[in-house]
């Protein structure tokens, strides 16, 4: 009983445990989402991947997931299924169209890598692997700021594509954080071999995607949002 006890305090979010302040920001702070809610992202995890079953809803599906762990990372608790489908339904086209450049770099990516499977005993082959692993880095880096981006702002495609771009540059902590927890992701796949799917099911790509909005939200946070609140300070001050 004391066991189930605790599972259910997981899920709701309960800590019987010593009182401790909340980290600011970053990946500390993503722990402590995952350690006190880890059964909200198990949940949200399978609901994502359901939505997924389309594949053409996977940029949609994305985005509803991005904007359900910006609240849990944020306030602590996410939002109702309801609202989840509410997100995937108001950015399904926008998700499309921002989408498209980062599956695009992400497809070129794997077939650069096919096509270097061609050359295995050439050094050509080994360049183009080299630019192939680039290629999937740029995918994942823009998918990373472009689909956050999408989840926290009300901006048109193209405004989300272009500020993704320039974030991927300018916050380049956030750009190696980023990487990182792509590269840990995919070796603990590759360790786990057979038994990843599991880990994949229960919560492995809510728990990965939570590490993103940690490191791409305070960058959108700073770059845009204070900037933006500033200026309409500034101009409710003036009139």
């Amino acid at each position: 009983m004391g066991f189930l006890k605790k599972i259910t305090d997981g899920y709701l979010g309960i800590n019987n445990e010593k009182e401790r302040s909340v980290p600011k920001s970053g990946a500390l702070r993503a722990c402590h989402r995952i350690w006190n809610h880890f059964g909200k992202l198990a949940g949200i995890n399978i609901i994502f991947l359901l939505c997924c079953l389309p594949v053409i809803t996977i940029p949609a599906a994305l985005s509803g997931l991005d904007r359900y762990l910006m609240k849990l990372y944020r306030d602590g608790f996410g939002f109702g299924l309801t609202d989840f489908f509410r997100e995937m339904k108001e950015d399904f086209g926008k998700s499309l169209l921002v989408g498209l450049p980062v599956f695009g770099l992400l497809f070129y990516g794997v077939y650069l890598t096919g096509m270097a499977g061609a050359f295995e005993q050439d050094a050509k082959g080994g360049m183009i692997q080299i630019i192939a692993y680039i290629v999937l880095m740029l995918g994942l880096l823009y998918g990373g700021y472009c689909f956050v981006m999408l989840a926290t702002l009300e901006l048109p495609a193209r405004h989300i594509l272009k500020n993704g771009l320039l974030l991927m540059i300018c916050e380049w902590k956030s750009s190696v954080g980023i990487l990182l927890t792509e590269g840990i992701s995919f070796l603990l796949i590759t360790l786990l071999s057979v038994y990843s799917l599991p880990v994949l099911l229960l919560g492995g790509f809510a728990v990965r995607q939570l590490f993103i909005v940690s490191f791409v939200f305070p960058s959108v946070e700073k770059r845009i949002i204070r900037p933006y609140e500033e200026q309409e300070r500034k101009r409710a001050q003036e009139s």
